[in-house]
């Protein structure tokens, strides 16, 4: 997962045009009348907005999902219906607000299906003032919502740090650092085989080329010098790669891969452990932002 910068106050214009359905949910919900929510936050510009915000990556697991599959309007707060709570009638008041959709691949969305576990006070319909609805408590960040304390982590979110709530490892997969991380990881199931395998492999590539490095430096085919060289370009190319291309997949997992490289490549060279050390010292010594 990676912060997303979306300012609420610039609602597409489809999105605008389908407000007036609000309240006529409201009435319906209030009337226990049933209620169909409609697609119009599929709108073409909703989409395209979303998508130019999180750069073709799902929010969740940050898969291109248009490269093998496709991808869907999120609700972050499930507009229908909660899972394990038969008498909650979803988020429907959330159902077309902008600061509720986000960007997912297929699979993401259909594991979180309705669930949205909190550790706070679960807000059970729309927000009121004088009788009628408050639209200006809609807002994901509003008092009221942000009490609940989702377990589902918003990437979203003004103070949202994946760096927190999430480790990585050798073998690809996400580790749940704190319990929003590991609930996450758990519903949108974000070490998925797939996932795992595609995030194992960033890894395999650099240490097969880490490994011709080190073993021409232990033949002595290389001297110490070269070997800095071509270490710290290793890291580099990795690093500009990740600045240059925002639709990089899995950008946080690569980050982590600079960020973790002691723990990640140096354990995995004891007899060249002071070697590699002081070259990753040294590039992170002029990358202090890592």
């Amino acid at each position: 997962m990676k912060k997303i910068i979306k300012d609420y106050s610039i609602v597409p214009e489809q999105l605008q045009k389908c407000q007036f359905k609000i309240n006529t949910i409201i009435s319906r919900i209030v009337e226990k009348r049933k209620v169909k929510i409609g697609n119009c936050y599929k709108k073409k510009d909703v989409k395209q907005k979303l998508s130019e915000l999180y750069n073709n990556k799902c929010a969740f697991c940050e898969t291109d999902p248009t490269v093998s599959s496709y991808w869907e309007v999120e609700h972050y707060r499930p507009k229908g219906k909660i899972d394990k709570e038969p008498k909650h009638k979803g988020y429907y008041w959330l159902a077309y607000e902008w600061s509720n959709l986000l960007y997912a691949c297929k699979k993401c969305n259909i594991k979180k299906a309705t669930k949205f576990p909190i550790t706070g006070i679960r807000v059970k319909k729309h927000p009121e003032i004088s009788g009628k609805p408050d639209f200006s408590k809609f807002k994901a960040n509003s008092i009221d919502l942000e009490n609940e304390k989702p377990l589902i982590l918003n990437p979203e979110k003004d103070d949202f740090n994946p760096s927190k709530h999430f480790q990585i490892n050798k073998d690809g997969e996400m580790i749940g650092l704190t319990e929003k991380g590991v609930t996450t990881i758990e519903i949108c199931d974000l070490n998925r085989f797939d996932l795992c395998v595609k995030r194992k492999k960033v890894i395999d590539d650099i240490n097969f080329i880490i490994d011709i490095y080190v073993s021409l430096y232990i033949d002595k085919e290389i001297k110490k010098a070269s070997l800095k060289e071509k270490i710290k370009k290793v890291l580099y190319s990795l690093k500009n790669k990740i600045e240059k291309d925002k639709k990089l997949e899995y950008t946080f997992f690569q980050e982590k891969i600079i960020s973790d490289f002691d723990k990640l490549f140096i354990a995995r060279k004891p007899e060249l452990k002071e070697e590699l050390t002081e070259i990753y010292s040294e590039f992170k010594h002029k990358n202090k932002t890592l």
